[in-house]
């Protein structure tokens, strides 16, 4: 096998299992570090797994099944070192939206779900189509995370108000926001007391952890604060268990009895616990199988939401840290990845997971070496999993609620709305679309909406490009458009390089591109501009109306102006715009110029509507006078140039001749544009086939003309492009 072959087929490979690249080098201070890190955020990882999991409508043990294997595939093929792969609370309850009313139960749904999500991620990797997550931006993404904050905190609440189904005779609160808000006022006079307290203790002693955290930190306890930032929950969680494990045994042993777990739970416990676990974990099953093709067919937004909300907060969270951090992650190999992870996953009980920012904040606190601390994490769940069962028996729902709303309400961004407001009120429709549909329909179309709506308003303002008229006419211009780059470079260039007042009839500057969308917009705020100065010239009484009779006090009409103007053309020396470097043009035939630098892109709709403009205003013009009003488009792309000049050949105009570039170069070389009298007069008459018009700039060396104006033969021709 060649070498070269060789080298492709390691970097393949290596592409592909990017642990290869760091296990060559992994050192005994790596492993030091991972193993730190990794039984942190294992300690972490157990209590809000086993919270997380009554989130998508499944017993607290598919928590743990959803921890220890993705961590551990994710150190295979991940290319973030900080990165934590789990459940979360906002996809947990995007999948338990419709889990309770699912027909074929909610773990096969869940477990359906997972594996669809993370064959659409898989593929989306092998495809290289990482970058579909720019799809969702910055305000919408904002809003979804806010109002999944307040429905997951307001769906929690009645753990903490202890309105257990058990405690109500036989009702339970329903999982909709505007349902659950409406059940919990309902039942709020049941509210128990003892859960209550147990409840707010816990919240309290959570932030009350955090707080002191945060103050060691400052203290100069970096590590005392890191140890008390990991450790509190899990503290919290073994201190509510510890409770109620005292009081019950207590009662028991009052009463002399000796019940199992469950039973003595349902008898003495003051609280609603999360009750007995099976001890270990599931083996590999594929019993979901045959349940796949009707959730995709019942549930395609759900799975197209969760695959995308997975992957776009595992990328953001990497992104971020590896910014933070200094090494740089591939988005495509985090598809394929997290795809494993829920794919495989799948068979082994686990629902789908994502990157989670706490506990990857943790991780990267713990000074994390390598992605393998993803193995570490397995181990410690693994080793929870099958030692500490009948302990999880005892932990409190409302502990775990305690550990949920905290966690989610810090997620919320409420100054966004405010920023956006100073900053981009129009990006406050896809944001309230988003929280408002979020709350009322569901997390699953609330994404869905947000991201159409922040669309259609990208749509709407490429529609309605701002168009600037710069005719120099008193100080209109805006001082806004007067302080942008684009103004003062369109009149930098434009008044040394092509005209001065005389010779430019208007000047407009276009920022956007110009599409099917908006072609039609442009050409009706261009022929305002020209009303515009119609009505200038009707109230300073300049020139004349068709009958010679003066324009001031008289309605004057579009071809009023158009013929006054081509009569001011006609009586010049000749019927060419003379350009000169430091000169301005001679009094000749008048443009339109439209300053394009902003225009980044022109289609085949536009460039049409363009020559249909340019045909518009040649043959308005009164025949008597040949020299027309031209439209000139300056400071074009090459892109855009392009498109105009075959769009214009295909309908029958010469439109490169009608391109400018007016910082092209012959500084020192006298431009002439000369108007073909001939041409002009039989493209102002009906025609029945398309007229090809011919425009040139030429330069000569001797500026002499011929007799007609036009250009002399031994002139060195300088064809540019005047429609750029």
């Amino acid at each position: 096998m060649p070498s070269k072959t060789k080298e492709l087929l390691a970097a393949g490979v290596q592409q592909l299992l990017p642990c290869l690249s760091w296990m060559r080098r992994y050192t005994w201070h790596d492993l030091q570090g991972d193993l730190i890190a990794g039984i942190t955020v294992g300690v972490m990882v157990v209590p809000q797994s086993l919270t997380y999991a009554p989130l998508a409508n499944l017993s607290p043990q598919y928590g743990l099944y959803s921890s220890y294997l993705a961590p551990a595939i994710y150190g295979f093929l991940g290319t973030s070192k900080d990165v934590t792969v789990g459940p979360t609370a906002i996809l947990s309850t995007i999948v338990g939206g419709n889990a309770e009313d699912s027909p074929d139960g909610a773990v096969t749904y869940a477990l359906a779900v997972s594996f669809l999500a993370g064959l659409v991620q898989l593929l989306l990797g092998v495809c290289r189509l990482g970058s579909l997550v720019d799809l969702i931006s910055v305000p919408v993404l904002s809003s979804f995370v806010s109002s999944a904050a307040i429905s997951i905190s307001v769906g929690q609440l009645y753990h903490i108000l202890g309105l257990e189904k058990q405690y109500l005779d036989g009702h339970s609160i329903r999982r909709p926001f505007l349902e659950c808000v409406e059940d919990t006022v309902k039942y709020i006079h049941k509210t128990r007391g003892w859960t209550l307290l147990m409840g707010s203790t816990c919240i309290l002693l959570i932030e009350g952890g955090k707080w002191l955290s945060r103050l060691l930190k400052q203290r100069g306890y970096k590590r005392v604060g890191q140890g008390i930032q990991c450790g509190r929950i899990a503290a919290v969680m073994s201190a509510a268990a510890l409770t109620t494990f005292l009081i019950v045994d207590a009662a028991e042993r009052h009463q002399g009895e000796d019940d199992d777990i469950a039973e003595a739970l349902s008898k003495h416990a003051p609280w609603a616990c999360v009750g007995t676990l099976p001890e270990g974990v599931p083996a590999p099953s594929a019993d979901f199988a045959s349940h796949i093709w009707s959730t995709l067919k019942s549930e395609p937004i759900i799975v197209a939401v969760v695959a995308f909300m997975a992957f776009f907060e595992s990328i953001a969270i990497a992104t971020y840290w590896s910014r933070i951090n200094g090494y740089s992650v591939q988005p495509s190999q985090e598809l394929r990845a997290l795809g494993m992870c829920n794919l495989v996953g799948s068979f082994v009980g686990a629902y789908p997971n994502t990157g989670s920012f706490s506990r990857t904040a943790i991780n990267s606190a713990a000074n994390v070496r390598t992605p393998g601390s993803g193995f570490v994490v397995c181990g410690t769940v693994l080793l929870a999993t099958f030692t500490l069962a009948d302990a999880f028996a005892y932990i409190p729902k409302a502990a775990l609620s305690a550990v949920v709303i905290p966690s989610v309400l810090s997620m919320g961004e409420p100054s966004v709305p405010l920023h956006l407001y100073r900053c981009a009120p129009l990006e406050l429709v896809p944001y309230c679309a988003c929280f408002i549909s979020s709350l009322v329909l569901g997390l699953q179309y609330g994404i869905v909406i947000g991201i159409l709506v922040a669309m259609l308003v990208n749509v709407i303002c490429l529609a309605r490009p701002a168009v600037a008229v710069l005719d120099g006419h008193g100080d209109s211009t805006p001082s806004t458009l007067k302080k942008s780059a684009s103004y003062v470079t369109f009149e930098e260039n434009l008044a040394r390089d092509v005209a001065d007042q005389n010779s430019v009839l208007l000047r407009l500057s276009i920022e956007g591109p110009l599409c099917f969308y908006n072609a039609t917009y442009i050409q009706r705020k261009t022929m305002a501009a020209l009303q515009s100065r119609v009505e200038s010239e009707q109230a300073n009484g300049v020139g004349e109306d068709s009958s010679g009779s003066p324009l001031r006090g008289k309605t004057v009409s579009f071809e009023d102006v158009l013929q006054h103007e081509a009569r001011d053309n006609s009586s010049s020396r000749a019927n060419s715009v003379t350009l000169e470097d430091g000169e301005g043009p001679s009094r000749g035939s008048k443009l339109i110029v439209i300053d394009c630098s902003g225009v980044p892109y022109c289609d085949y709709s536009a460039a049409a509507a363009l020559c249909t403009l340019q045909r518009t205003l040649l043959t308005a013009t009164s025949p008597h006078a040949p020299a027309p009003i031209i439209l000139v488009l300056s400071h074009c792309q090459p892109n855009v140039s392009r498109v105009v000049r075959l769009v214009g050949t295909a309908h029958g105009i010469s439109m490169e001749e009608f391109l400018a570039d007016f910082d092209s170069g012959a500084s020192s070389r006298r431009r002439n544009f000369t108007a073909r009298n001939n041409s002009m007069d039989r493209l102002r008459q009906p025609q029945a086939t398309p007229i090809v018009t011919r425009y040139s700039f030429s330069s000569a060396s001797d500026g002499s003309q011929d007799a007609n104006g036009g250009s002399d033969s031994r002139d060195d021709d300088m064809r540019v492009p005047l429609l750029r």
